[in-house]
């Protein structure tokens, strides 16, 4: 049994600035957005944390020959259509019900079955008792529940919304894109406005459904 700690709420809420803190702990390690994996880091070949790009990361050649015998074993392209048609937000009812689709119950499976090999390899090749993973999304941390052999810990990361909303009109680039300019997504007060209480109803539901985690608040976490 694996414990994933995760670090859950909108973007632009401080995540990356917890996930770095807590990655400095002891027994701990941070494998950043493991949601994006599989675009960022097998398909665009981003860099990773180290500064490597992801195909030249010892740790996450070694994740890749422990959970699947090798990175070149997966068809990227088939995994990213599996992932987009089972984890969004509005496929949470079913995956608290996935007998009510057949079809989305079959990819639910395979999809699962992929992550929990992953998983299971971050901490057998980190040698850590901890995972740190600050995906943010809240329908990535309702397929996590289900994976077998791991320990679902939650730390749902709240900041003002105005500090949120304002954050998501900036124009900022993303440094670990390694050819070309790429920039942040951007979008208006108006549409965060409701993706801020939905991410956050959604992880209070998580909550209530027994998966152990605190609220936070990223204001008190910069002041202390």
């Amino acid at each position: 049994m694996s414990t994933v700690l995760y670090v859950g709420g909108l973007g632009r809420s401080g995540s990356t600035l917890l996930d770095r803190m807590l990655g400095r702990l002891d027994d701990v390690w941070s494998v950043g957005e493991l949601v994006h994996l599989w675009e960022r880091g097998l398909k665009e070949n981003n860099r990773c944390g180290c500064g490597r790009c992801f195909a030249d990361c010892p740790f996450w050649r070694r994740v890749g020959e422990v959970a699947f015998g090798g990175w070149d074993t997966l068809d990227t392209d088939e995994v990213l259509a599996l992932k987009e048609s089972v984890d969004r937000n509005r496929y949470v009812p079913l995956m608290l019900a996935p007998r009510l689709s057949r079809t989305y119950r079959a990819r639910l499976e395979r999809y699962l079955a992929l992550l929990e090999r992953l998983y299971a390899a971050v901490p057998e090749v980190s040698g850590r008792s901890l995972v740190v993973d600050a995906s943010k999304h809240a329908s990535s941390a309702f397929l996590i529940r289900r994976i077998g052999g791991v320990d679902l810990r939650l730390v749902h990361l709240v900041r003002d919304s105005r500090g949120v909303a304002f954050s998501w009109t900036k124009r900022m680039r993303r440094a670990e894109v390694v050819s070309g300019d790429a920039l942040m997504a951007t979008d208006t007060p108006l549409k965060m406005s409701a993706r801020y209480l939905a991410y956050n109803l959604l992880f209070h539901l998580l909550r209530t459904l027994g998966v152990r985690g605190l609220l936070l608040r990223y204001e008190s976490l910069v002041r202390d």
